[in-house]
């Protein structure tokens, strides 16, 4: 029952409003794109270090009331591995169920097309922008996920390899990564300003069930540290 249109104005009057204020404290702060792109991927990958934070603190705060323990010291090592798992787990897990997704959606979309489905068109859309936030939390993740299973190392030097057996296509797509570790900001404004405008325009079929990706683009994508 939303009105698509009164809102994704809204949406992009607020978008306007808080890349204003961000491009202020960036001149003042002397960051540049790069860095705030940076700074939304680290919010992303925080997710798992949150409920990791309220597990610890539970039972530090258990082991203090009934066991009377010091909890009085700690140290920044303590739980590094731990750390590093635990984002490992969550970012492999995003890349995994958005691939697992994409297999799902084409089945359903060429079972639909082969049994001739009628009437399933809103759930598919709903399908589609759940897939589509999916997606983009996936290519929030892409570098921290190459660098945390340390293939990063080998993409680099794919890039610039000379030998034919990498194949051309492996190559160009190395380079292709590499370019976009340096161009990556860009999907900050495709997904702000870019995503509401295409609703807008009535290219997803009205964008009645695509709010949603508009409203992660005023949320998720707000926090930006």
């Amino acid at each position: 029952m939303f009105n698509v249109t009164h809102f994704m104005i809204f949406i992009l009057a607020i978008n306007i409003a808080n890349h204003s204020m961000i491009n202020v404290y960036k001149d003042m702060g002397e960051c540049d794109e790069i860095s705030l792109w940076r700074s939304q991927q680290a919010y992303t990958l925080a997710a798992p270090l949150y409920v990791m934070a309220i597990i610890r603190g539970t039972s530090s705060a258990m082991g203090i009331i009934f066991k009377r323990l010091d909890k009085s010291w700690w140290t920044s090592s303590e739980y590094g591995s731990e750390i590093i798992c635990g984002v490992t787990v969550w970012v492999t897990f995003i890349w995994v169920a958005f691939a697992a997704s994409v297999v799902y959606a084409l089945y359903m979309a060429i079972s639909a097309w082969l049994m001739k489905e009628m009437g399933r068109h809103i759930q598919a859309q709903c399908q589609a922008g759940a897939l589509c936030m999916l997606g983009l939390l996936a290519i929030t993740v892409w570098e921290p996920f190459l660098n945390l299973w340390d293939w990063d190392k080998y993409v680099n030097s794919l890039s610039k390899s000379d030998n034919e057996t990498a194949g051309f296509v492996a190559r160009q797509f190395a380079s292709l990564i590499v370019w976009w570790r340096g161009k990556a900001w860009i999907m900050r404004y495709a997904i702000d300003f870019g995503m509401p405008l295409i609703i807008l325009s009535g290219l997803l079929g009205g964008g009645i069930n695509m709010i949603a990706l508009a409203t992660y683009a005023s949320t998720v994508h707000g926090f930006r540290g």
